[in-house]
């Protein structure tokens, strides 16, 4: 199933979205990717898995800060000025 729309201001559009994903990867800018943690942490069953990219390095603590109160960060990828990060649900 596709859908189409804004997550971050559609309810909507949430609701009709499962909720019991084994693993999530989202390569937005750090902005977005910090705006939907509650959204990623909502989604995700118990330990899933969150790979998030598109992540500048000078943003890469920050991004990092706001999603550890949901995931525990389990793994960093850094190439020239680009971050990833893998997350286990809390």
């Amino acid at each position: 199933t596709a859908y189409y729309g804004n997550i971050l201001s559609d309810n909507e559009l949430v609701s009709k979205i499962d909720t019991d994903f084994d693993i999530i990867t989202a390569n937005i800018v750090s902005d977005v990717l910090i705006a939907m943690n509650s959204l990623f942490k909502n989604f995700l069953k118990e330990n899933g898995i969150l790979i998030v990219s598109g992540i500048i390095s000078e943003r890469k603590d920050e991004v990092i800060s706001h999603l550890s109160i949901n995931f525990n960060l389990t793994e960093t990828f850094e190439e020239e000025d680009w971050v990833a990060l893998k997350f286990i649900k809390k």
